[in-house]
């Protein structure tokens, strides 16, 4: 009896905390279920993440009760708004993630017995895949617990370190990079994290942070590498020939900012110190020639990446033993000073801990560091306002005294308007307070031309669009996409297009179909300005490599390259068209906008009647007899020839001939040697097309047919 009751109450308290999530969702009684949720987070869920991480597998229904705790903030949010009932501060996704994090530490604390590793992994994952931003935060604190969790349970190090390698690349990254800003020691990211790295999509992490990202530190970066060497001591000679291989680079050397070639620079520096004797006797054997190679593409540059490239070259050759260094004379030896410093440095593990603070200690002042936190910000902020203040009765003072050259000092005294006297104004500097978690939020800052938040909402869309657009109704889209297309730059943000396009491209790739249908008539619209128009064709073009990745042999990429196409290309916008002046480069990124678009969707079912369609565009503008419009055309006509295969040509042989007869008709150098070439590519195209056809009249039809045999049964019956 006794063991029947132990396994459970698991059993009854994952499906308590199921129904009680459920009752939320379906009470109408709103303010009820926002009072048993706080409740839940404030009393009750380490209890139950205790039970869950006791459980021996992680079945269907206990992942499914996980998802559902973390989707509360952002369900009841939509509810809450839907019934205009106030949502609770605490569970919004900072305050929420927080307790969540709270909870399963102490739940971790309580356990007397082992968890389960998997368990622990899909709630971590679960908790970042849903709330990245507002959870690093607490994120921090959590892996600070985990750190002195593990000095004071030596033997649960094993599972923590399973949790770990259990994640997904993305999870993981996530959580290692949060630790490598908030650990400052090798030895304690090693303790935390251990041997992880030797899986190699683990590795891969360090490798693109290293490379790709260019966002770390330089104290970061070195305690990275350092913890990689007490890894594995051959994963920094793998770092090290990438890096050279890099910076001997000549398109790197060229073309790469100086800003992203320095971390590159520090890292080969980094590594070279990591080495030992026989390793760097290797690696000056085989990086030398490299080195050297690259070393004539660093002269040729500006000054500060010459002596970017001459600061790493003697400080690698310095390393490597040279006697003889080029005597240069650089002008940055600070670079060169810190190149040599980070070659030259040692690393011994500390004897010690360098953690002082243990769970309780921290668990205690989880919630306690937030406020203070707070009001150390207050008081800066009053000790920010209080000379301020002290300016502004000054400025009073000075203005009620009298002036002796008062007349000198303001402009127009003769004049019936005078100036007025401006000298004393004090500028505002607005401050944003405003959090934006929602997309209905998103929404009504869009449609206001008066919000500064614009920039703000295009940043958060991409992230907002992955987690809630695709769950929401499809009548948010055009929303969406009005308010994207009405925005302005009203602060003239440098990086606004940039930020403008990522907002519609996620849109697209979240709703390709629904988006397009709102995009496409909007770029016949001429109550856009002319650069709305054009980027309405580049998120177009640049969202369909996403969806079809990741729509890949679904409706839904079929439709979205049939809605572009027929809707760029339909009849009824041509009379809107023109062919002078600017909009004649108009056009021709139409033309080639569609090109990419059917380039793409190759594999589309029905592609040769939208190829048609795409024809039938080209040829009309062709008329204009512009010659840009025109050396455009012909790019478009042999792009369709290229792709086109030969059993296509019977549902496109009426606009293949019409093209066709129109580069016919070109001569000398209006044709020009693309327009020959596409006369030659349909040539070829016609030729396999009449193969074809010949084949298929003197083929043999073979036909294959199955006969029963109608005496079988008898036949058996006899023998």
């Amino acid at each position: 009896m006794g063991g029947n009751e132990t396994e459970a109450e698991p059993v009854d308290s994952i499906k308590g905390l199921q129904d009680l999530l459920s009752s939320c969702i379906t009470n109408d009684d709103v303010k009820e279920s926002l009072r048993k949720l706080q409740d839940l987070m404030e009393n009750d869920l380490s209890q139950h993440f205790q039970v869950m991480l006791t459980c021996d597998i992680c079945t269907s229904d206990l992942q499914q009760v996980i998802s559902d705790l973390m989707k509360v903030p952002d369900r009841m949010a939509n509810i809450a708004a839907v019934n205009k009932v106030e949502f609770p501060s605490s569970l919004l996704p900072p305050p929420f993630c927080q307790a969540v994090f709270y909870n399963l530490g102490s739940s971790l604390v309580k356990l007397e017995e082992t968890f389960n590793p998997e368990i622990l992994t899909f709630i971590l994952t679960k908790i970042t895949s849903n709330f990245k931003s507002p959870c690093i935060s607490s994120l921090k604190k959590f892996l600070r617990f985990l750190l002195a969790y593990v000095e004071e349970n030596p033997g649960k190090s094993p599972l923590l370190h399973q949790t770990f390698l259990a994640m997904d690349t993305k999870t993981f990254e996530t959580y290692f990079l949060t630790g490598l800003s908030c650990l400052q020691d090798p030895s304690i990211i090693l303790k935390l994290f251990g041997l992880v790295l030797k899986d190699p999509p683990k590795f891969k992490v360090v490798e693109n942070v290293v490379f790709l990202r260019g966002s770390l530190s330089e104290k970061e970066l070195e305690n990275l590498l350092i913890y990689t060497s007490l890894t594995d001591e051959d994963y920094v000679m793998r770092i090290l020939r990438r890096a050279f291989l890099l910076v001997a680079d000549k398109v790197f050397i060229e073309f790469t900012k100086y800003s992203d070639q320095v971390p590159i620079c520090e890292c080969i520096c980094i590594c070279l110190a990591l080495l030992n004797p026989s390793q760097l006797k290797q690696a000056k054997t085989h990086f030398t020639p490299i080195l050297m190679k690259g070393a004539m593409h660093w002269m040729d540059l500006t000054p500060e990446k010459r002596n970017l490239g001459m600061s790493l070259l003697l400080t690698t050759l310095a390393k490597f033993g040279e006697d003889k260094l080029p005597e240069w004379d650089l002008e940055d030896k600070q670079l060169l000073k810190s190149f040599q410093d980070l070659t030259n440095l040692s690393y011994r593990q500390p004897q010690k801990s360098l953690n002082t603070e243990g769970t309780k200690s921290i668990l205690s002042k989880w919630f306690l560091a937030e406020d203070n936190q707070k009001s150390v910000q207050k008081d800066e902020k009053r000790d920010q306002i209080k000379p301020k203040v002290e300016e502004v009765k000054n400025a009073e003072v000075a203005k009620d005294a009298p002036s002796e050259n008062a007349e000198e000092d303001l402009d127009s005294d003769d004049d019936d308007f005078p100036a007025y006297d401006m000298s004393n104004d004090t500028k505002v500097d607005p401050q944003k307070t405003k959090k934006i978690l929602y997309l209905r939020e998103v929404i009504q800052e869009l449609v206001n031309p008066e919000s500064d938040y614009i920039e703000d909402c295009f940043g958060l869309l991409p992230d907002l669009c992955r987690r809630h657009l695709k769950h929401e109704d499809p009548g948010l889209v055009p929303q969406l996409i009005k308010g994207i297309l009405y925005s302005q730059n009203r602060f003239d943000t440098q990086d606004w297009v940039k930020l403008r396009e990522t907002a519609a491209v996620a849109v697209l790739e979240t709703r390709p179909v629904a988006a397009a249908k709102s995009l496409v008539p909007a770029f016949y619209d001429k109550n856009f300005p002319m650069d709305t128009r054009f980027g309405i064709l580049t998120w177009l073009t640049n969202a369909a490599e996403g969806i079809q990745i990741q729509y890949r042999g679904k409706a839904e990429f079929f439709d979205y390259i049939k809605t572009c196409v027929r809707g760029l290309c339909g009849g009824a916008g041509w009379a809107k068209l023109e062919f002078t002046g600017l909009e004649s480069h108009y056009v021709s990124q139409l033309l080639i906008a569609l090109g990419s678009l059917l380039r793409i969707g190759k594999n589309v079912p029905g592609w040769p009647e939208l190829a048609s369609d795409y024809l039938d565009l080209v040829l009309f503008t062709a008329r204009s007899g512009r010659a840009v419009i025109q050396t455009t055309c012909i790019h478009s006509i042999s792009l369709v020839v290229s792709l086109a295969s030969p059993h296509m040509v019977a549902t496109m042989q009426e606009p293949l001939a019409r093209a066709t007869q129109w580069l016919a008709q070109l001569k000398g150098d209006q044709l020009g040697e693309e327009g020959g070439n596409a006369l030659m590519l349909m040539a070829m195209l016609q030729q396999e097309y009449n193969k074809l056809v010949v084949q298929e009249q003197f083929t043999e039809k073979t036909t294959i047919s199955f006969k029963t045999p109608t005496n079988a049964s008898a036949d058996i019956k006899r023998v």
